[in-house]
């Protein structure tokens, strides 16, 4: 489902031609790349430019993940750039084990640690922590970064299953810089789309030892069976 980083409107302004269910492309297939777009443009930024809640992500609290550095602000996989600091009590917000930072933070509806002993080889002990907000808590986030820094009762250094969070990620409002280049990301696949029509379309007939090819591309190759009989063996 489309997020609204652009609409047909749009396109159609910025190529100046006309979509629906008709034309060549289609407003089918126009919805289709528009939400190709908004997929690839969420990829390359790491976050998205609607509001996404995610839902009870387990984040482990490991050497790949936890550190200790107040000035550091992004995480794009394993290899972090903290490295080789100590590792402690601060974590980016990611939606799997493993996955890619989330940020910016709208808010963060509940985060507990695992309080079991072990390293995942027992039962999960979730430990509700509260947000500290002046009056004292368990945790601070940057909410422009993702990152979490636990104040106390952090999670034990190693632990797989170190983190489970609910949280709220993205934007209230789509930038305009976004919907721009959503938008001329869009057009560019519907001017090419349109371009390699238009030199099919031009093709002249062409008339080569009893090999009719019109400007009909469907006819342009000879079925077998044509081949056979104009070309016994």
């Amino acid at each position: 489902m489309a997020k609204g980083y652009t609409t047909e409107l749009l396109i159609e302004a910025e190529t100046l031609f006309d979509i629906s269910v008709s034309s060549e492309p289609t407003t089918s297939q126009v919805a289709q790349w528009i939400e190709e777009v908004e997929d690839e443009i969420d990829s390359i930024t790491g976050t998205s430019f609607t509001s996404v809640i995610v839902t009870d992500a387990i984040i482990p609290f490991t050497h790949e993940t936890a550190f200790n550095g107040s000035n550091n602000s992004y995480w794009y996989g394993r290899n972090r750039q903290d490295m080789p600091r100590e590792l402690t009590n601060s974590f980016f917000l990611q939606d799997t084990a493993g996955g890619r930072q989330r940020r910016p933070i709208v808010s963060i509806t509940s985060l507990s640690r695992n309080s079991s002993s072990s390293y995942g080889t027992e039962a999960d002990d979730w430990t509700a922590l509260t947000e500290n907000t002046g009056s004292g808590g368990d945790y601070n986030i940057d909410n422009e970064t993702g990152r979490v820094t636990i104040l106390q009762c952090v999670p034990i250094l190693g632990h797989p299953r170190g983190i489970k969070t609910t949280y709220n990620y993205g934007y209230s409002t789509i930038p305009e810089k976004v919907k721009t280049l959503a938008t001329k990301m869009v057009a560019k696949r519907l001017l090419e789309a349109k371009a390699t029509n238009s030199q099919v379309s031009s093709i002249d007939s062409i008339s080569l030892e009893g090999i009719s090819i019109s400007k009909n591309i469907s006819q342009t190759v000879p079925s077998s069976e044509d081949w056979k009989m104009r070309y016994p063996d």
